[in-house]
C-alpha cells in the first residue's frame, strides 16, 4: 500500500516545501501554482498560492503539500492522505462497482 501525505499549509507552502526537499535530501521539487491551473479554476486572489508541490521523501514515499486557498474551511485542521490502490483484475461475470447496471 502507498499512502502518500499532502499537507495544507498556509500561505507558505512554497517556503515549506523546499525545506522539506532540504531535510530529506529531495533533489525533484516540483511546484505548480495555482495561477498554472485550468482557466477560472484558481481561487480569485490566489494566482501566486502552490497547488501542489510534491517531493519524493524516499522509495515510494512522495510528500505533497498546497497553500490554503482562500475561502477554504478550516485550513490546516487535519491531513489529507492520498491512498493509491491497485484495481483488482474483472472477474466473468461481475461488474465492477463503478460500472452502471441497468439502461
Amino acid at each position: 500500500m502507498r499512502i502518500a501525505p499532502d499537507l495544507v499549509i498556509a500561505d507558505n507552502a512554497r517556503e515549506a516545501m523546499t525545506a522539506y526537499a532540504a531535510i530529506f535530501g529531495a533533489t525533484d521539487l516540483q511546484i505548480m501554482n495555482f495561477a498554472n491551473s485550468p482557466p477560472g479554476s484558481a481561487p480569485p486572489g490566489n494566482e501566486a498560492g502552490v497547488l501542489p508541490a510534491q517531493i519524493d521523501a524516499g522509495p515510494g514515499a512522495p510528500l505533497m503539500g498546497s497553500d490554503a486557498a482562500t475561502g477554504m474551511e478550516n485550513p490546516g485542521a487535519g491531513p489529507t492522505v492520498f491512498h493509491a490502490a491497485p484495481m483488482p483484475p474483472a472477474r466473468p461475470g461481475f461488474l465492477p462497482h463503478w460500472q452502471k447496471v441497468g439502461p
